[in-house]
């Protein structure tokens, strides 16, 4: 182990990570001494949304092989929800309507989109879901009874039941009828597998310890579970970029900063960017442990903003200008170059019968002009 690394002896699956010149990251397994290098992205751009025109947030691929992208329209001085498909040629718009789209995603037999409307009559924004019944778009009336003024998260499942993150609560839905199960202030901490599960990740700022919230029971009782590592090494940090959640089957994934224990060792090496994974257990009896670990700014892993799996030991963790493949339970970094003078930022992942599809915006210095696209990988 290289000095100055921190020690990882004693993790139950450690991630070793050391670096061999600026362009070459190894990465050791516990089970296998072989080095992993870092190779040539598989993601390729397939499509522009139209440029200076709208913001394009969220992605799904739908039964029927398209890839449905949700958004909003920035042409006028007011939002206006917008949703775009890419049928395998090239982009068309789909539908626009209500304020703003915040996430998509395919369930009951079809597409679902969800954000927020404004209704002129009582002054007020209230959540707006729409989904795609053969080939017309359809709103989902939302009872008064769901007390948030936007729904910014949607969770499909293969039980009958999807969840919907609002800014302040989390509701359940299913066979017309809604149910509030949480109150949380944290909309973007919210996962669900496709069982059920569910699973919140709360940070404790008074005692510095971060948390899972679990639900087996569709929300009716939840099991707070510590996230401790058992290295005396690291500590979860709450600094930017904050915390991503994504489930592969039951299998719960955390993209966060870890810090070492001490200030002495974090002027000495910063920051890490890590995935965390917890095993399929009951609520309450999660174990949570490092699967993959880099530096900041080495082994080309700038940090990591969207996640998404097809399996517990298959999917993507990506960011600017990170990609980062799992395969077979081992992650593979991959080299995303910038385009020309910008730096790629993936945006969403979504999970396709045989490909990955993401939405990659350019980061440029104005932040009133960007430009979307949509990319592929074939895996």
């Amino acid at each position: 182990m290289r000095q100055g690394w921190p020690n990882t002896r004693g993790m139950t699956t450690p991630r070793r990570l050391a670096i061999a010149g600026a362009a070459v990251f190894i990465l050791t397994a516990a089970a296998c001494e072989e080095p992993i290098f870092a190779r040539r992205t598989l993601w390729e751009r397939v499509a522009d949304y139209p440029s200076d025109k709208v913001v394009m947030v969220e992605l799904a691929e739908g039964s029927d092989g398209k890839v449905y992208a949700a958004g909003w329209s920035i042409e006028r001085d007011y939002g206006e929800g917008v949703i775009y498909v890419f049928d395998g040629r090239g982009l068309e718009e789909s539908f626009r309507g209500g304020y703003s789209f915040k996430d998509i995603g395919f369930f009951d037999g079809t597409v679902w989109a969800v954000g927020s409307k404004w209704e002129e009559a009582k002054f007020r924004y209230r959540p707006y879901v729409v989904r795609l019944r053969g080939s017309q778009w359809e709103e989902v009336v939302v009872p008064e009874e769901v007390e948030d003024d936007s729904f910014a998260a949607f969770f499909p499942t293969a039980t009958g039941t999807c969840w919907f993150a609002g800014y302040d609560n989390f509701y359940t839905y299913s066979g017309g009828n809604w149910s509030r199960v949480f109150e949380s202030h944290a909309f973007f901490n919210l996962a669900v597998s496709p069982s059920n599960q569910a699973f919140y990740y709360h940070f404790d700022f008074k005692n510095e310890k971060a948390c899972i919230f679990t639900s087996s029971d569709g929300g009716g009782s939840w099991f707070c579970e510590e996230i401790n590592l058992g290295t005396g090494v690291y500590r979860v940090t709450r600094d930017f970029p904050g915390v991503e959640l994504a489930t592969g089957g039951d299998k719960l994934y955390l993209s966060m900063l870890l810090l070492p224990h001490t200030e002495s060792e974090k002027s000495k090496t910063g920051y890490y960017h890590a995935i965390i994974s917890r095993e399929p257990a009951p609520a309450g009896e999660g174990v949570y442990e490092i699967t993959f670990l880099a530096r900041d700014g080495e082994a080309h892993v700038d940090w990591i903003s969207c996640m998404g799996f097809r399996s517990a030991t298959e999917g993507y963790a990506c960011g600017s200008e990170t990609a980062i493949a799992y395969e077979g339970g081992t992650w593979y970094p991959e080299i995303v170059e910038p385009i020309g003078a910008w730096r790629p930022v993936f945006y969403d992942i979504a999970v396709g019968v045989s490909d990955y599809w993401a939405i990659v915006v350019e980061r440029m210095y104005n932040p009133n002009s960007r430009v979307f696209w949509l990319y592929r990988a074939q895996r």
